[in-house]
């Protein structure tokens, strides 16, 4: 009996040092990050840019108002996302960067861009007690996807801080930053990849 125990644990023991093992050498897909996606050439911005090689434009944050807030921040392959709001009752914009083709557009009607190289795109879900929509903003390589949600008693003015708020940051910006810095390709639209690719 004192056999069959020992080695139950044991092969309990086992499993369970595999798993943490298994754990520890698995790569991680969603990476939460602490900094702010400032527009700018930061380590940040590199890390979004390489979420997503094929974008030609990588959002940002232009100025975040005074009183606005940053929240979930995260990186993994093939989407980088970022959420900025308002203090109270006020406004909630959650930035989404994905591939081409990965925003779903239907029902969103075009409007004229306030961004350069970009195709905006607007779906309101709401307008009445509050705002609330998608807009897109669709680019060579990526899109970027908008949800905002703004509390019934906050101030419409609150969704053109937020336009102020938030930018674009070209790649090519942050290709040519990462090769004077550290003599380095980031890889990805309009540089070539290894095994002479491109994203």
């Amino acid at each position: 009996m004192r056999r069959v125990v020992l080695a139950v644990g044991l092969l309990v023991l086992g499993v369970l040092a595999v798993a943490q093992v298994g754990d520890m050498l698995s790569p991680v897909h969603d990476i939460p990050v602490s900094q702010s996606p400032n527009c700018g050439t930061g380590d940040l911005m590199v890390l979004m840019a390489q979420a997503q090689p094929s974008a030609s434009q990588v959002p940002c944050i232009a100025s975040l108002p005074a009183g606005w807030d940053l929240d979930g921040v995260h990186a993994q392959r093939g989407r980088a996302r970022f959420t900025i709001s308002s203090e109270g009752p006020g406004i909630d914009v959650r930035v989404t960067l994905q591939g081409a083709g990965a925003c779903d557009v239907r029902g969103a009607e075009p409007v004229p861009s306030d961004e350069a190289g970009t195709q905006r795109l607007e779906r309101p879900e709401r307008l009445a007690d509050g705002a609330r929509g998608e807009r897109y903003y669709l680019f060579e390589g990526g899109c970027v996807t908008y949800r905002y949600e703004l509390a019934a008693e906050a101030s419409p003015a609150l969704l053109f801080a937020a336009d102020e708020a938030l930018a674009f940051l070209p790649r090519t910006e942050l290709v040519d930053e990462v090769r004077s810095t550290t003599g380095q390709r980031l890889c990805g639209a309009g540089v070539s990849c290894p095994g002479g690719t491109r994203s």
